[in-house]
């Protein structure tokens, strides 16, 4: 083998190396995005839970201000990339709790304001 193709063969190999490198880093990367993605979720899902335990113990402001909390805690985007498979987790996550919230104020009020939670905060919310 001569030089010319020797030197061929040592380009070819490192441009093998560097592709399979920038595979690797490439990898790592997404790996490391989906575990924040992840860690980020447990912990607005957790919050969610947190919320919802506090405003079912609640009398309705009380419970109002805790569906005001969950509506405007990092909305879609904020934390996980808005459409991503997390996001979707979590604004579902969030979904239901208010749903949970709601369900509970109609008990407690004996009111039906509907399912939009600004409905209920208006009425039973804080007054500043």
């Amino acid at each position: 083998m001569n030089i010319r193709a020797s030197n061929r063969v040592i380009a070819i190999l490192i441009t093998i190396l560097a592709l399979l490198f920038g595979a690797l880093v490439w990898e790592a990367w997404g790996h490391f995005r989906l575990q924040l993605e992840a860690t980020f979720a447990e912990g607005q899902t957790r919050t969610f839970d947190e919320a919802r335990a506090q405003a079912l113990r609640s009398d309705a402001p009380g419970a109002a201000s805790f569906l005001e909390y969950i509506t405007a805690y990092y909305p879609s985007g904020s934390k996980q990339r808005i459409g991503s498979h997390m996001d979707s987790v979590v604004e579902r996550h969030r979904n239901l709790v208010i749903h949970d919230i709601i369900q509970y104020l109609r008990q407690k009020t004996g009111e039906d304001l509907g399912d939009n939670p600004e409905a209920w905060i208006q009425k039973y919310g804080k007054r500043q």
